[in-house]
């Protein structure tokens, strides 16, 4: 990945704590993947299998047939009502696997980072799939849910839930459908930032301890290794 592209993806991680030294950028996207699509394997989200990672290079299993690489959602010529539901079905345990079991949001998902393969789905690209914890997880959620809700809708699929009923399901919280969701998910975020905010301030050794943990957990790397 070169700078560029890191520049292009600076939402991602203008609030994560492992991006401040830009000198470890390149080698924690491929870190983040790496270990992302290792969660991914883990809970039965089909996605390529990462094989090695070295520095920033990552080799993983090849989705396709024959060296012809399987299409993306975007490059499908839909015709089957059936077949577009059943994919739409596909892509929504994804996301409620990758929530729920991977305890990730993709980000930046969409019909452009969905691979179709023989009647499935596998979701690629995933360097800037973010935790849980992320303080803006549920904000890049619900632009995915809109991400794929209006793809499938385009197509003329019947039956699709509302982004607020698909929010729900996803993350199983209660929003009210009859409110604005991008407005009930800012709420939610401002107040439980708050409350880890307070946690925070009132025990920095517990924030310290607690991010540096979830860093060596994330990369398998010893931090504090250069220093001593």
């Amino acid at each position: 990945m070169a700078l560029s592209e890191f520049k292009n993806r600076s939402e991602y991680v203008q609030d994560d704590y492992r991006f401040k030294n830009p000198r470890r950028v390149l080698r924690i996207w491929a870190e983040k993947e790496y270990t992302n699509l290792n969660r991914m394997v883990r809970a039965g989200v089909k996605c390529p299998k990462p094989i090695r990672l070295r520095k920033h290079i990552m080799i993983m299993t090849f989705i396709g047939s024959n060296g012809i690489a399987a299409r993306k959602l975007k490059d499908i010529e839909w015709i089957d009502q059936e077949i577009i539901y059943d994919t739409f079905l596909q892509v929504k345990e994804a996301m409620i696997k990758m929530f729920s079991d991977c305890n990730l949001v993709h980000g930046d998902l969409s019909e452009f980072n969905i691979l179709y393969h023989e009647n499935d789905v596998y979701i690629i690209d995933v360097s800037q799939a973010m935790d849980i914890s992320h303080p803006r997880a549920l904000f890049f959620l619900l632009r995915d849910i809109n991400n794929v809700l209006e793809f499938f809708g385009k197509l003329g699929t019947k039956n699709l839930p509302s982004a607020t009923e698909l929010f729900n399901e996803i993350t199983g919280l209660n929003m009210d459908p009859e409110k604005n969701l991008v407005v009930q998910v800012e709420h939610f975020e401002k107040d439980n930032r708050n409350v880890q905010l307070r946690c925070d301030k009132a025990n920095p050794a517990d924030m310290e301890l607690r991010l540096y943990n979830a860093e060596v957990a994330e990369t398998h790397n010893d931090l504090a290794e250069p220093y001593n």
